[in-house]
């Protein structure tokens, strides 16, 4: 049996979204995108194509941006509504202690992490080759990993203390569309005679990145590019309810809880100027199970198919 993380602040699943299937379809890509190249050719070992792929994609990408077709309205919009979905791959490695410990079993699980994390490398990769103007010159893409952890635990601190506090207009600022509805609604079933109080007492160890990963979304130059990190906060917390009319404490509404989140957050890069907008919170999610993890490679295989048929004109 897994133990989880926690929903955020113990309201709850308001904040707990699990990993889905991903099964919608992107838009068919009319450009060849650098990531997909690089990963293709590190996989099968054709280190000596590598220059003369980039290239290729490079004038292709190029001549594709200087058609007249371009992606139709509700293609791009598309691409923009899945902006905000927990990207496909997302790989958080359940503790030692809690795996299976057979050979066979530890085996698998360590070779499908690692094969995300070298698929999540090269991504990251490609984008920054994609971001190069040309050859000679430095990527415009530019990641600071020292930074990730430190806004990870601001973001987490400033929504526990917006969803305690009841103040929707912070959560509409820093959270994803759907997290928004979610809290918001949890906020709108609180009783009228109470109010939330929050502390985050401390640390229990140190907040630490445990996925990491870059997706460019089709139609490219068009789309956002989007950055997604995973970071494990273990703390303790503090939740108490307040009786407004007598702003004292509800009896038996103090709760003191240690838990570990994985929280989840996201943000855009500008497809055109790579400038990166403000981080934004997704929510929290689950450690990945094998099960999780084959279920998450066939809704991948799936949509993968379905993109293949798109663009063959073929009826699924």
């Amino acid at each position: 049996m897994y133990r989880f993380a926690r929903p955020l602040l113990g309201l709850g699943s308001a904040a707990m979204r699990p990993q889905q299937p991903f099964t919608r379809v992107l838009p068919a890509a009319k450009r060849i995108a650098a990531s997909p190249v690089v990963a293709v050719s590190a996989r099968r070992g054709y280190a000596s194509k590598f220059a003369a792929d980039m290239r290729m994609s490079s004038r292709q990408n190029k001549k594709a941006s200087q058609a007249d077709g371009g992606y139709s309205a509700s293609e791009i919009e598309k691409s923009m509504t899945m902006a905000h979905i927990m990207l496909p791959g997302t790989f958080v490695t359940v503790p030692f202690s809690q795996l299976d410990k057979s050979p066979k079993a530890l085996w698998a699980y360590n070779y499908a992490r690692l094969k995300q994390r070298v698929l999540d490398f090269f991504a990251v990769f490609g984008a920054k080759v994609h971001s190069m103007p040309n050859w000679t010159t430095k990527p415009r893409f530019q990641l600071s990993y020292t930074k990730i952890v430190p806004e990870a635990k601001a973001l987490h601190r400033r929504l526990g203390e917006a969803l305690a506090a009841g103040d929707k207009d912070t959560l509409r600022e820093i959270c994803t569309p759907a997290l928004y509805q979610t809290l918001s609604a949890v906020i709108s079933r609180r009783k009228a005679t109470e109010k939330l109080t929050w502390e985050l007492l401390r640390y229990d160890g140190k907040p630490r990145i445990v996925s990491h990963k870059i997706a460019m979304m089709p139609p490219l130059g068009k789309a956002p590019v989007i950055q997604q990190v995973v970071v494990a906060i273990s703390s303790s917390q503090k939740l108490d309810k307040i009786e407004k009319s007598t702003n004292k404490p509800v009896k038996g509404g103090l709760r003191v809880q240690n838990q570990t989140e994985y929280f989840v957050m996201t943000r855009q890069f500008n497809p055109k100027t790579w400038a990166p907008k403000k981080w934004i919170a997704w929510g929290n999610t689950q450690a990945t199970t094998m099960e999780d993890w084959e279920m998450m490679q066939k809704g991948i295989k799936d949509m993968e198919k379905k993109d293949y048929a798109k663009r063959r004109g073929e009826r699924l």
